[in-house]
């Protein structure tokens, strides 16, 4: 437009449809991190109230944080471009993926402030139970967004693809690194109370009766 019609005498502005495109994509990025952003500090400040400790919350946002970010690094290596669907993935995997994290990190911290068990002794009795758990809602969730594996349209695919990797990594995370976290630095929020009871014997059924 400024090389062949803005001239004395005829002037031209860009409008229309196109116009409109510019401006929109032109600010996804931004409004792309500001949702993820948001959606992780609200992620910390409902952790960290319900664990009533911002170490634990932190704790709690870092499989999200992982996963994230190795979402940014497949995407980059694979040229994945952010589009409009791809854009989604931040904000609503951050929401979905923190589930495997406050999971795990409730029960142990049940299991070691509450009972007062061994930190290794809970992991034990973690995984049994709760770990089976965070398996069936892992499968339920990726498995649910994987179905977008097979849309024809492009965004919709990228969207289910970057959702189910994010969720993928943070359960893996969630299970590996979280426990691993917490057996290496153990914070002061596991400190067993003053007052201790025996934790409940764990309901063990046999593959007959499931």
């Amino acid at each position: 437009i400024n090389e062949y019609f803005n001239e004395e005498g005829l002037t031209a502005t860009l409008a229309g449809r196109n116009n409109l495109y510019y401006h929109w994509i032109k600010e996804l990025p931004y409004s792309h991190f500001a949702g993820g952003g948001a959606a992780l500090v609200c992620v910390l400040f409902a952790a960290s109230v319900s664990f009533r400790s911002l170490v634990a919350g932190l704790f709690a946002c870092t499989p999200v944080v992982v996963s994230t970010l190795t979402i940014y690094a497949i995407m980059g290596v694979a040229g994945v471009w952010l589009d409009v669907g791809g854009s989604m993935f931040a904000s609503i995997g951050i929401g979905i993926s923190v589930n495997f994290a406050i999971h795990t990190l409730h029960r142990t911290i049940e299991l070691v402030r509450d009972y007062g068990e061994d930190i290794g002794v809970a992991m034990t009795k973690l995984f049994p139970s709760t770990g089976r758990a965070l398996l069936f809602n892992f499968s339920a969730v990726f498995f649910g967004f994987g179905v977008l594996l097979f849309s024809q349209v492009i965004t919709l695919f990228n969207f289910g693809l970057l959702v189910s990797i994010a969720v993928l990594i943070s359960f893996i995370a969630s299970i590996t690194l979280l426990p691993a976290m917490l057996i290496l630095i153990k914070p002061r929020f596991l400190k067993p109370t003053a007052k201790t009871e025996p934790a409940p014997e764990e309901l063990e059924i046999t593959m007959e009766e499931w």
